[in-house]
């Protein structure tokens, strides 16, 4: 399909989709892409095509006009329930790709170096894995490639409601901790490797600053990692497993600095406004900052191969170049 005609599909478009089916992090650098659309096209409806492990994000995010959830109504479904003009796959994923195209949506918006690419009508000739542009950048590039146009790359902060704020606030409380507080979240996906220097890193902290609690984020399934930091510092608070993402969200938005490996909480503090420090591998390049940092201006990062070459010591410095921002 050629470019202007995908640009007279979008300009007539009732409804746009995005469709991310993965993980935190992911959703949070696609939804610059929800914004440029919104921006482009305010008369368009936008919907979300998402897995209802990133709901509060998708549900919260301003300009969103609809949420789908695979893992609740198949994609397949989603398609007979809703007339997309436009899809766009940030994605790449065969199946997706093939429904969109039995279900006959106009324009189907994806990469070009996949075996299945000749399914989308607009193929973007990027290659991210050479991370020549952060990930959000490659998500909004979608959308430039057919308009001609640039954007501005933002991340969108969440609209947290009230009650979880006051939800929050009541753990907070029961916890004994006051702000300001830091947390620490030594946990990931696994898809980057993780710095394995977090209780080293508590100890240093609570030593510089004896006033301010560390407060300990993670997984259920992360609860040994973090359960050795709050073993190397007592006074820390270990919240891992007790937090529904909703709740973290909103814990994220009143720290004072958020440590994170290359994962989702990163992403979110750093929507969230907050002081952020990642930390990355800088090879491969898939995985570096390249293409993974955190975006804002008060975010820092740090990255070496292996990980575990970052010091303490150089991320407690980076923590204090954050805060002073």
């Amino acid at each position: 399909m050629r470019r202007e005609h995908a640009r007279r599909i979008l300009a007539e478009a009732r409804t746009i989709g995005v469709v991310r089916t993965d993980h935190l992090g992911d959703m949070v650098l696609t939804l610059p892409v929800v914004n440029a659309l919104r921006q482009e096209f305010p008369s368009a409806t936008i919907a979300l095509i998402a897995h209802s492990r990133t709901a509060p994000l998708v549900e919260w995010a301003p300009g969103v006009d609809r949420c789908y959830f695979v893992d609740q109504l198949p994609f397949e479904r989603v398609l007979r329930h809703e007339r997309f003009d436009a899809l766009f796959f940030p994605r790449a994923r065969a199946e997706e790709a093939w429904q969109a195209w039995c279900a006959r949506v106009p324009l189907r918006v994806g990469t070009r170096y996949r075996w299945w690419s000749p399914l989308y009508s607009v193929r973007i000739p990027d290659h991210r894995h050479t991370a020549e542009y952060h990930e959000a950048e490659y998500n909004v590039r979608m959308l430039e490639y057919i308009t001609g146009k640039r954007y501005r790359v933002e991340l969108l902060r969440p609209r947290i409601p009230e009650s979880v704020r006051s939800e929050v606030s009541a753990i907070l409380a029961g916890a004994g901790v006051e702000e300001p507080f830091l947390v620490l979240h030594p946990g990931g996906r696994g898809s980057a490797p993780r710095w394995e220097k977090f209780p080293v890193l508590a100890q240093m902290l609570a030593q510089q600053h004896p006033g301010v609690r560390i407060v300990v984020t993670g997984t259920f399934s992360e609860t040994g990692l973090c359960a050795a930091i709050s073993e190397a510092v007592p006074s820390a608070v270990n919240l891992s497993g007790k937090l529904q993402l909703s709740q973290l969200i909103a814990l994220l938005d009143r720290a004072a600095v958020v440590v994170a490996n290359s994962t989702g909480v990163l992403h979110i503090a750093a929507a969230l406004g907050r002081a952020v420090v990642g930390l990355f591998p800088s090879e491969p390049p898939a995985q570096s900052p390249a293409r993974w940092r955190p975006l804002g201006e008060r975010a820092a990062v740090l990255a070496n191969s292996p990980i575990d070459a970052i010091s303490p010591q150089a991320v407690a410095c980076a923590i204090e170049a954050v805060l002073s921002v």
